[in-house]
């Protein structure tokens, strides 16, 4: 038994429906509560559960279009991408600070939008974290960045997240870094996402807390931070008696820190790496992770780091399990 609890919204799961029934009836004893029985939505997320086919879809159109329209951009052209090419994000040089109203009305937007990304809307996650960033001090190029994110959720708020009962496909990583992406400190970005049942489960994109000298090891960090995952993930597994005995997958494009990560080697290039991402060392050590190689074109997590074409963007969406059904 599974139970999903945010301030007063439960949602309880199960493969018994007589032990969720049982759970129900001892909540009502305690508390005053009303079922609503099978769910469909859920802190705007609208579900969809077919199981002639062992299909669930999850989508937020109603949210993202009741954000579109508290942000007056109802009218607005459809963007294909989430932030345009060419697009530069950096601190504001602006001699003035932002005012207080400007500020709050920039933050309500990047928290409507980091709850839609955090939803089901991985697509959108690192122009969201990149121009959360800005939070404090927004200038009027962020505020232009930002409402093209909503231009692109305008033609794309239609979009499900899909997942197949029917599938095989066990828990799979992948991770990726661009180095010194980073305008204003030079730090890297870590991406990641995880697969299972053919669509996205967990994803992330943010900013590394240090400087990496390489590309190898901007990398290798994000390789790490996704082992952490990895065994958050595993962990979970078992308690939902999923099969984890055998090692979860994790894609890389980058062959130096798939050595790295195999071969824990200290010389002048890697004697500087704090502990804490040699992580990785020990969890492929114990049989938990097996890193493998792929070609920077098949490497999922690429849109997770950086600003990408429309065929990228496409590319991910497809991976990921972000169908259209009006397509």
């Amino acid at each position: 038994m599974i139970v999903v609890l945010y301030v007063d919204d439960l949602l309880l799961l199960s493969d018994d429906r007589k032990h969720i029934k049982q759970i129900k009836d001892a909540l009502k004893k305690q508390y005053k509560m009303t079922d609503l029985g099978v769910v469909k939505r859920f802190l705007g997320l609208r579900i969809s559960c077919d199981r002639t086919i062992r299909c669930i879809e999850i989508d937020q159109e109603e949210y993202i279009q009741s954000v579109i329209e508290r942000f007056d951009m109802a009218d607005c052209k459809p963007a294909h991408t989430p932030l345009p090419a060419g697009a530069v994000l950096e601190s504001s040089k602006q001699p003035k600070p932002a005012s207080d109203s400007f500020c709050q009305r920039y933050q309500s937007l990047i928290s409507s939008l980091l709850y839609t990304a955090l939803g089901m809307r991985p697509d959108i996650d690192f122009a969201v974290n990149k121009l959360s960033k800005y939070n404090s001090n927004p200038s009027e190029a962020h505020w232009h960045y930002t409402k093209y994110v909503l231009r692109y959720l305008q033609g794309t708020k239609q979009l499900r997240l899909r997942y197949d009962g029917a599938s095989n496909d066990g828990l799979l990583s992948y991770s990726d870094s661009d180095w010194a992406e980073d305008r204003d400190d030079r730090k890297s970005i870590t991406g990641f996402v995880f697969l299972m049942a053919g669509g996205a489960i967990s994803w992330a994109s943010r900013c590394q807390q240090t400087i990496s000298l390489s590309s190898t090891e901007a990398e290798y960090k994000a390789a790490s931070d996704t082992c952490r995952q990895i065994s958050w993930l595993r962990t979970f597994g078992d308690e939902l008696r999923d099969d984890m005995s055998r090692p979860t997958p994790m894609c890389l494009d980058n062959q130096g820190s798939i050595f790295l990560g195999v071969n824990p080697v200290v010389d002048r290039h890697t004697k500087h790496i704090d502990i804490q991402h040699h992580y990785i060392h020990e969890q492929i050590e114990l049989g938990k992770v097996k890193v493998f190689f792929v070609a920077t074109e098949d490497q999922l997590a690429d849109p997770l780091t950086k600003n990408v074409l429309f065929s990228i963007v496409e590319h991910f969406r497809d991976g990921v399990g972000l169908v259209d059904p009006t397509a």
